[in-house]
Order: C-alpha cells, then structure tokens, then sequence
C-alpha cells in the first residue's frame, strides 16, 4: 500500500486517483471506531483513580469490614465447636449414664446425699419445729479404702448450727478423722465438709441440736 502523506490528503486536489480508495477505507475504518469506543466505558481519569483510593482507605469502610471479618471468623470457630461436641456428646452420655449406673450398684443415693446434708426433714412440734438431719454412716468403697484398711463405718462428724435470720438455718458438718485424708478428694462424692441453708417455713428465734449416735441423725430443735 503506498504511503498517504497529511498534506497531500488534506489538499484534495493534490490526492492521486490510485490513493482515494485507501482514504475512503481509512475514513470508513476510522467511522466504525469511533462508534465502538462509544459503547465502550472511558478508561478512568487521575482523579477518579484517586477518588477510589481515598474511599478504599476510609476508616469506616475498613472497620466494617474488620468487623465483618471477625464475625464471619466467630461464626465458623462456633460451627467448628458445635461439630465436635455433636461428635462427642453420644460417648459422653453414655459415660455419665454408666458412672449413674455404678454409683447406684456401689451405694444407695441416699447415703451420697448425708454426705452433703441433704438427708433432712422438718417436723412441726408445739412452738416450734424440729429438723433432723441423717449424717453419713458409711466410708464409700474405693480400692484406696481397701488398700489403707479404712474401716467400714463413717467416723462422727462435728457439726454447728446457726440462724443466719429468723427464717434460714445453717447447718455445718465437717470430719476430723485424718485418716480418711487420702480418700477425700480422691473418691467420688466423698467431701471433707458440707454446709447447708435452710429456709424454715415460719420465723424462730433459737436453735438447740442434740446429736443421736444410735441411728447417726443431728436432732435440731427450734423454738418460736
């Protein structure tokens, strides 16, 4: 194709016969771009490009989404952690229903709870009442027990009772034994001391206990 120079195009009367076909295809090509660069998103200017990188560093955009960060990151650690607890929970049900299990088979529910005062009853007598409280009467087996030859029965505890108001009694029991120290802790429902609040159903203004070793009860005798 030969060249076309600028100044011979633009003096048409200085255009050869042999170029006019290139111009006109130069014209037409050059119409058709114009139309598609229309069509076409302008490329950005300085200061639009600066504008998007003022707002990309506004400091509420990126606490936003530090925030959105770190409660998408909270929420998977707590579906992670809901997964292996339902992984886990159906072993750890069956492991509490086998220790209920043992425990029923080793001692009678009944005996656990005058280990913590909570084998107690209120009796109404002439002004006044009366509360009995069962006391442990049994070491638990443990193969420890058997191994230091702790006896059988349950050593006597020493007990204290007060009125915290004239409507709530406390009740406290502890042991003395040192012998029974290697068990504590070590033996399941076995504590060294308990103490227990209880809510009278009417106002009292004394408290005497009496301790009957025949059938192990603490006797408490309260008067209006």
């Amino acid at each position: 194709v030969p060249e076309c120079p600028v100044e011979a195009i633009l003096e048409a009367s200085a255009v050869p016969d042999a170029w006019k076909p290139y111009i006109e295809l130069n014209a037409k090509e050059s119409a058709k771009n114009a139309k598609i660069n229309k069509k076409v998103d302008p490329l950005p200017t300085a200061e639009a490009k600066k504008a998007k990188i003022d707002a990309s560093k506004d400091p509420d955009i990126e606490r936003k989404k530090a925030e959105e960060a770190e409660a998408k990151a909270r929420a998977e650690k707590a579906k992670a952690w809901e997964a292996k607890r339902a992984k886990y929970r159906p072993y750890l049900r069956d492991m509490r229903a086998k220790r209920e299990t043992v425990l029923s088979q080793t001692e009678a529910r009944t005996e656990r709870d005058r280990r913590y005062g909570r084998a107690y009853r209120l009796l109404p007598r002439e002004n006044g009442l009366t509360v009995e409280m069962e006391l442990a009467r049994t070491v638990p087996d443990h193969w420890l027990k058997t191994r230091l030859g702790v006896a059988d029965p349950m050593p006597p505890y020493r007990t204290q009772a007060t009125l915290a108001s004239p409507t709530r009694l406390i009740v406290e029991g502890w042991l003395e034994d040192r012998s029974l120290d290697p068990l504590i802790g070590v033996v399941g429902a076995f504590p060294p001391r308990f103490r227990r609040e209880i809510d009278l159903p009417c106002p009292v203004r004394n408290v005497q206990s009496r301790y009957r070793a025949s059938d192990r009860v603490l006797e408490l005798t309260l008067e209006e």
